[in-house]
């Protein structure tokens, strides 16, 4: 009692079948319901089946919405049933865990005579080939929908398209053929038809990829009229699935469900951004009317204000923050509702403002002279009246700057288009007849040569030979197709 531990047998199935789905192995997992608007048929699937064949690994994937017998046995008889009557396969055998364990479908299998094998409570390992293959699914499954950036509901197209390429890669138990291929192998031969057992990839595509998809619909709202040339005609979509190797799953965003189409065309390096929505003029309607309900709190009016100059202090009187504004803001009130007197020209009082001193902006000049010795300093000391010369203005001194870099001030200011130099441009008569000289047509050009002797004296024996050169370096570096060997050697001396 203190030392049992779980019993792991790993011994081989010594009945391993040979013929494909002769068994079949059955397993259930559970997801997060899928989105009503994403689904063809309308319905919130949560719950994903997988049929297994045991002989070649090939996989089917059902997708229903609850775990009830209602719901299960349509699926596991629909799966049989396809075997037999499209491909004349008979299962003789199906193992699952306690799912299948219900009156209804115990006593269905036992009128196709189909043996089940239940597995013991709790004991997942002795359903390891269906398990095993669910992991394998949904591992696959999950980098899809994270490389494609993709939402989580969009879950059942994503899985049923990882069963799709499982089916379709190679395995190392199979020889490095795909189940894809064994299965119909197995099948055609069976029935004597003759054709390619090896599955079609050349319509893959990367998945979630973005992709325009035709109008084509006539009860499709966005199908431009007959008067609307200038409207789009395509849906932007992303990949999620494959129907066959023309038909597609496309995801469209804005209309909020995956459709099937033919007519796509694909841009394998943009994938989901994120954006859903697509702006139509319903769309733009409501976001103006939403836009013009949103109140907005009142500012004030901060022109009527009119700053006065600052009043001499007195002594003993002290600045308040608080105080302060209060009285101004009742001057201003006060001066606002006095009348406003006639401009007064004379009795306004302009006082003369001191020498200002104009900078230079973005001045930026390389001179080749020599700065040893001098300060790094900016070159924003000019003045607008500043003259070089005997009679200079009383200003302060200019720092110690050499005379080259200021005559380069000086000849900046002075032209505006001192670093402008004149190019001739050729009119399109000109340009044409350049072309016509340099460049001659194909019918003017000699024939090339056939032979060494020919390559003598031709008018491009230099292209033609610096081709040649390059065209054996290429084997020899590149390609590797020869060495180079002594003439003894050659010679077999």
């Amino acid at each position: 009692m203190a030392k049992i531990t779980r019993q792991i047998s790993r011994r081989p199935d010594p009945n391993k079948s040979t013929r494909p789905f002769h068994r079949v192995h059955i397993d259930w997992f559970d997801l997060q319901e899928g989105w009503d608007g994403y689904q063809h048929d309308g319905r919130l699937v949560c719950r994903c089946v997988l049929i297994i064949c045991e002989a070649t690994g090939m996989t089917l994937s059902y997708f229903t919405t609850c775990s009830k017998e209602d719901e299960n046995l349509p699926i596991v008889r629909d799966a049989i049933n396809w075997l037999h009557l499209r491909h004349n396969l008979a299962v003789s055998l199906v193992r699952s865990d306690g799912e299948m364990d219900r009156e209804k479908t115990k006593e269905w299998l036992r009128q196709r005579g189909i043996d089940f094998e239940r597995c013991a409570p709790d004991t997942h390992e002795q359903n390891g080939v269906a398990e095993r293959m669910g992991r394998v699914i949904m591992e696959k499954a999950r980098a899809m929908r994270l490389s494609g950036r993709l939402p989580h509901s969009l879950w059942r197209d994503i899985v049923a398209t990882a069963t799709y390429l499982h089916n379709r890669t190679p395995k190392y138990s199979l020889d490095w053929r795909s189940p894809y291929e064994v299965f119909h192998t197995h099948v055609m031969d069976a029935e004597g038809v003759t054709g390619p057992r090896k599955p079609t990839l050349h319509h893959l595509k990367a998945y979630g990829c973005k992709c325009y998809v035709l109008i084509k619909s006539s009860g499709d709202p966005d199908r431009p009229g007959r008067l609307q040339k200038l409207a789009p005609r395509a849906h932007i979509g992303y990949l999620v699935g494959y129907e066959s190797t023309n038909i597609y799953r496309i995801w469209v965003p804005h209309k909020r469900k995956v459709i099937s189409a033919r007519d796509v065309i694909f841009d394998e390096g943009e994938v989901y951004d994120g954006k859903r929505l697509r702006y139509t003029d319903q769309l733009i309607n409501e976001l103006e009317e939403a836009i013009e309900r949103i109140s907005l709190t009142p500012q004030h009016d901060q022109e009527g204000i009119q700053l006065t100059q600052d009043q001499p202090i007195l002594d003993g009187e002290v600045e308040t923050g608080v105080e302060d504004l209060g009285d101004e803001a009742e001057d201003v009130e006060m001066q606002e509702n006095e009348p406003e007197p006639g401009p007064s020209w004379e009795a306004a009082i302009y006082p003369t403002p001191d020498a200002s001193i104009c900078y230079l902006q973005n001045t930026d000049i390389s001179v080749p002279v020599s700065s040893e010795g001098v300060m790094k300093v900016d070159a924003s000391f000019l003045t607008e009246d500043l003259a070089f010369g005997e009679n200079d203005l009383d200003l302060p001194d200019p720092p110690d700057i050499e005379p080259a870099i200021i005559q380069e001030l000086k000849r900046q200011q002075e032209e505006r288009f001192f670093d402008f130099h004149q190019h001739r441009v050729p009119q399109a008569w000109q340009s044409a007849f350049h072309a016509a000289v340099t460049k001659k047509h194909r019918r003017d050009l000699p024939p090339p040569p056939e032979n060494y002797r020919q390559l003598r004296n031709h008018p491009f024996e230099k292209q033609f030979r610096e081709a040649m050169e390059q065209h054996i370096n290429e084997h020899i570096r590149v390609f590797q197709s020869w060495s180079v060997v002594s003439m003894d050697e050659a010679k077999g001396r």
